[in-house]
């Protein structure tokens, strides 16, 4: 079984390379296959490899184009860290639905507030009904 390099990638194209996963990338995604939405591929392709064992996320906001992060979800890996990807996973939802959600003073207007609460709930909801922390540390 091939072991996955943490590490922060350009595109799924780069991840399969830099992993020598074209075989099991053929496998999942067809021969001739494209890249298309990378973090989803990403992801499918750790899950082949070692189920359950790595988180994978997109960095908003870097100036570098190694914008999609892999990691490893084990005893570093703390709840909070989850969180926080929640927290800002919701936070850019939300920006992408009202534009900028942040005043100059970094609060959100309320109705932008309302939509981020709902959103990071149904986040969380979403991870705790998946069991992603439970894979993690308390």
């Amino acid at each position: 079984m091939s072991k996955i390099t943490i590490d922060r990638y350009m595109s799924t194209n780069d991840f399969v390379y830099k992993n020598e996963l074209q075989k099991q990338a053929d496998e999942l995604f067809g021969e001739g296959w494209e890249a298309e939405d990378d973090v989803e591929q990403i992801e499918k392709l750790c899950d082949h490899v070692s189920p359950n064992k790595y988180m994978v996320s997109s960095i908003h906001g870097l100036k570098y184009e190694d914008d999609i992060e892999v990691r490893e979800i084990d005893g570093t890996t703390t709840k909070e860290d989850i969180l926080e990807f929640c927290d800002d996973l919701a936070t850019q939802i939300t920006e992408d639905i009202h534009g900028d959600a942040k005043t100059c003073t970094g609060n959100m207007p309320e109705e932008s507030l309302k939509s981020y609460h709902n959103i990071y709930g149904v986040i969380e909801d979403y991870i705790d009904k998946n069991y992603i922390l439970n894979f993690v540390r308390k």
